[in-house]
């Protein structure tokens, strides 16, 4: 109930809605404020352009023939249901290759400290090696998650949820935890590409994940 949707003032962002859930776990319906920016330690950095519009990319493989760009759109935002919808792209140069997707999110709070989170992407246009790339969402395959963010007492998150890739038939799924500091947010991951593959694999079985990143 205290998340604060929009303001004109400095707030902590421990206190603002969450956008990012990790690399790999993927965005939720929720955009940045106007000229705010996210940026985690290996250099995925997002802009908001105003309320409703953020941008993204992935800036290092930019220069290393990885072009890409991520554009999120929020066009329903009320207290109990968030929807955005964008594109993801990538230019693949050595592979002379291109990846578009069409992604949709929705937020929904379910309680004042349980907020459910539903992504879909549509691989427009695929690569060949968009089955292995799972890990990634929005990468040229299509995939379906949805989850829960529960927001703890001391205002660090919990997030747990599947998600299913189209391109490998597999349910796969996610358990984080999320320090939230005042601009700094720290978090551990245990991701699987598919829950039946016992093994460490981030293309075809288990793998963690850790990410920090500031958001001002």
């Amino acid at each position: 109930d205290l998340v604060i949707r929009k303001s004109a003032i400095s707030v902590s962002s421990k206190y603002r809605p969450f956008v990012y859930q990790g690399f790999g776990i993927g965005d939720t319906a929720q955009t940045l404020y106007k000229n705010e920016i996210l940026v985690n330690y290996f250099g995925n950095l997002f802009y908001g352009i105003n309320e409703w519009l953020t941008v993204g990319t992935l800036a290092p493989v930019n220069v290393l023939g990885r072009p890409n760009l991520n554009i999120k759109a929020k066009f329903l935002d009320t207290e109990a249901t968030t929807l955005s919808t964008g594109f993801s792209f990538v230019k693949l140069e050595k592979e002379k290759q291109t990846t578009l997707n069409y992604n949709l999110y929705w937020d929904s709070t379910s309680s004042d400290a349980l907020i459910a989170h539903t992504f879909l992407s549509l691989g427009l246009i695929k690569w060949d090696g968009a089955a292995d790339s799972a890990a990634i969402k929005a990468l040229g395959s299509s995939s379906f998650q949805t989850g829960y963010e529960i927001i703890m007492n001391n205002w660090d998150r919990f997030l747990v949820g599947p998600n299913y890739n189209f391109e490998k038939k597999a349910l796969g799924g996610y358990l984080s935890y999320v320090w939230m500091m005042n601009r700094l947010h720290v978090q551990i991951s245990v991701n699987t590409t598919d829950i039946t593959h016992l093994r460490l694999d981030p293309t075809d079985g288990y793998y963690g994940f850790f990410d920090v990143y500031w958001r001002f």
